[in-house]
């Protein structure tokens, strides 16, 4: 019974229910943060990588060319 009267409580992000001072939204915007940071680092290391692919096949044609 306890459960379901809090059950407000117990759905609500620490987003939603803003406390700037609870521990508890400063871990969850800290882990939004590194997932946000993980996110671009994969995705600037495969930019990074079909760039590098692309070069090297740009070069490899060039080389391979008769002129």
């Amino acid at each position: 019974m306890t459960l379901l009267g809090n059950l407000e409580t117990l759905l609500a992000c620490p987003a939603c229910r803003f406390d700037g001072s609870s521990p508890v939204t400063s871990a969850a915007n800290l882990a939004i943060m590194v997932m946000i940071v993980m996110l671009s680092a994969v995705g600037g290391g495969v930019v990074t990588l079909m760039l590098r692919f692309a070069r090297g096949e740009r070069k490899l044609l060039e080389e391979n060319t008769p002129s």
